[in-house]
């Protein structure tokens, strides 16, 4: 099982119950399991994107960072166990890419995995994630 997972960091307001990536890729790439998060979810949801990071062969994580959190002092809140997991993980192909900023994840994304990419919009993270789910060299 392939798993792309998109966590959306934001004021509780801002989330959106519709998640135009997850929506993408479902469309896009139907042999992918999607599942999205934010920062407000509870530890149900979060333990079940556990266990699919640990059943899956192949994981894509998408973080976007709403522009207007203050991130200097952000933490990872309840998404801790979660991205620990993902960025601990070297028996699989993991990828994680950043939309927004986010100082301690680019600290720790940069120093501990070799597929970390900041990117800058939407039709960006399309093409990263066909060519990752299609085997592609980046």
């Amino acid at each position: 099982m392939n798993v792309l997972l998109h966590l959306t960091f934001a004021d509780l307001s801002e989330i959106a119950f519709h998640d135009p990536l997850t929506s993408w890729a479902k469309t896009s790439l139907p042999a992918v399991t999607c599942f999205d998060l934010d920062n407000h979810s509870d530890n149900m949801l979060i333990q079940y994107a556990v266990t699919l990071l640990e059943s899956a062969e192949k994981i894509m994580i998408v973080i976007s960072v709403d522009n207007r959190l203050n991130t200097e002092n952000l933490s990872f809140g309840n998404l801790s166990k979660l991205i620990n997991l993902v960025i601990r993980t070297k028996s699989k192909p993991v990828k994680l890419l950043l939309e927004g900023k986010f100082p301690l994840l680019e600290k720790m994304g940069k120093a501990t995995m070799k597929s970390f990419i900041q990117i800058n919009d939407k039709t960006q993270w399309e093409k990263e994630i066909t060519q990752f789910f299609a085997g592609q060299p980046m």
